[in-house]
């Protein structure tokens, strides 16, 4: 998560891609960099202004 593009503006190559930058993706973002994982979040707004509080999740 070093390297933040915005928008993207040329080919990555990640183990992990997540698709939505809400809470939920951005704290699994953050614990698969801290192990060592190549992460792409695909956000088409902002990052951490999603709606992981409505999702199928169900975080509690």
């Amino acid at each position: 998560m070093s390297n933040l593009l915005y928008p993207a503006r040329r080919r990555s190559a990640g183990q992990v891609v997540l698709i939505g930058g809400g809470s939920s993706s951005a704290l699994t973002a953050i614990r698969l960099a801290e192990r060592g994982f190549r992460v792409i979040v695909l956000e088409k707004a902002k990052i951490g202004n999603g709606s992981s509080s409505r999702s199928a999740a169900g975080i509690r």
